[in-house]
């Protein structure tokens, strides 16, 4: 009888330790696993709710331009390559100056590793950059007068170069010049 007295309260011991080991201890770590989770999904919380003021923010800011103001951001720095809105731009200045446009190029920029990027494979930068080449006849003050409407626009245009050239066969006093130029423009690269 001895012996079934302490048999029992062993069986009982084991039994709770297997319990614990079997179903309370991965529980636990279940739920402070769970736990833990929680906590990251209420920062992740907090950090949406960040997010949504400071986008609410953007929003007010956004909507304090007038469409006017907006249009005029779009033209300066657009959200993509428009070749042909950028060359009948140039060509409209040109023509208020009496020139006309010819041999057009367009060189996308190369980037850091010397590969040109092209709006399909270029993710790092945020503002691209468009090489555009060309070339226009007139005299020096032509030339002038384009150089500072292109100065006036609104699209964000950095000349690299302007070369001249006289055309064979001109006598002396002849003022029409070829001029080579190649300018640099922007976009955004969202």
């Amino acid at each position: 009888m001895n012996s079934s007295k302490l048999l029992f309260p062993i069986l009982l011991i084991i039994a709770a330790g297997l319990i614990f080991y079997l179903f309370i201890n991965p529980t636990y770590a279940n739920v402070n696993n769970l736990k833990q989770e929680r906590a990251q999904y209420d920062t992740a919380l907090g950090d949406a709710a960040q997010l949504q003021e400071k986008l609410q923010s953007l929003r007010e800011q956004l909507n304090s331009f007038s469409p006017d103001e907006l249009t005029r951001l779009d033209h300066m720095l657009p959200n993509h390559v428009d070749n042909v809105r950028l060359i009948l731009e140039l060509n409209a200045i040109a023509a208020r100056n009496n020139m006309v446009m010819k041999n057009i190029n367009f060189a996308l920029a190369p980037d850091a590793s010397g590969n040109a990027n092209s709006p399909s494979n270029s993710q790092t930068k945020e503002v691209q950059t468009v090489g555009v080449s060309f070339s226009v006849k007139g005299d020096y003050h032509t030339l002038i007068a384009f150089l500072q409407d292109l100065e006036r626009s609104l699209r964000m245009i950095d000349i690299e170069s302007v070369n001249f050239s006289v055309p064979q066969g001109s006598t002396a006093d002849s003022s029409t010049y070829t001029y080579s130029i190649v300018l640099h423009t922007y976009w955004l690269n969202y």
